[in-house]
């Protein structure tokens, strides 16, 4: 998981956490994000760590997909090279799903 950090705080990389109020605040000064402003990029979701750091991980769907397309890149792959990015592809995208299982997002089956 990679922490969203607070841009007003550039000099400590203050991460945000989870309040009482159901905000996120900034360690270090006053700043507050509600969830239905988090925007993130393309198959991003945001998740809150055990210790109520928010962050985001790549969704998990997302995740299976990129390692089914590195699968297909390995099997019609003509040449070594070819074959290890393949397999590094697959590498990162199951470590990917790794993590965002482990901030508890599910699977797309178990939704």
């Amino acid at each position: 998981m990679r922490h969203i950090l607070c841009s007003e705080c550039t000099t400590t990389n203050a991460p945000y956490v989870i309040q009482a109020n159901s905000l996120f605040g900034c360690t270090e000064c006053p700043r507050t994000i509600h969830p239905r402003d988090i925007d993130l990029d393309g198959h991003e979701t945001w998740t809150v760590s055990p210790l109520g750091a928010l962050g985001y991980v790549i969704d998990p769907a997302h995740c299976l997909t990129l390692m089914a397309e590195a699968l297909d890149d390995y099997m019609s792959s003509s040449n070594v090279y070819s074959e290890l990015t393949a397999l590094q592809d697959h590498r990162d995208a199951a470590m990917a799903l790794v993590t965002a299982l482990e901030c508890g997002l599910l699977l797309p089956s178990q939704r």
